[in-house]
């Protein structure tokens, strides 16, 4: 396995221990291309308000007990990437985590401006981007 994907997992570990509720969310559902564009740029801007380096949306976890369950979640990029901050910097890293198919969302704190979608800025409110 590659060194990227060791560090997912530990990554993923180490999200699971954390009490980080403000930069860590956990989603059970598939969102649509525009409400991705809108995480990015929430998680992004979250970070920056919590003076974290990286912020993480993970699928396929219980959203109750934090245990893996799976998903079947998938992206496409080509249909939001347009529209993001071109200093937006993020990865969906597919991983196997105890037996599971997990999707991670890494996002990188804005440097310099807030990343806006669509020519606004989003933060997050109760896990939701607003």
């Amino acid at each position: 396995m590659s060194a990227q994907y060791e560090y997912m997992v530990e990554t993923v570990k180490g999200l699971l221990k954390s009490a980080d509720k403000d930069c860590v969310i956990f989603l059970d559902e598939a969102i649509d291309s525009d409400k991705t564009g809108k995480y990015i740029s929430a998680l992004a801007n979250q970070a920056v308000l919590y003076s974290r380096p990286y912020a993480y949306a993970l699928w396929g976890f219980d959203l109750t007990t934090r245990v893996a369950v799976g998903t079947t979640y998938s992206i496409n990029q080509d249909s939001f990437i347009p529209f993001l901050s071109t200093n937006a910097v993020f990865s969906f890293q597919i991983i196997e985590y105890e037996g599971n198919r997990i999707v991670v969302l890494e996002v990188q704190r804005a440097t310099e401006t807030t990343i806006q979608y669509k020519g606004n800025e989003y933060i997050l409110d109760k896990n939701e981007p607003e």
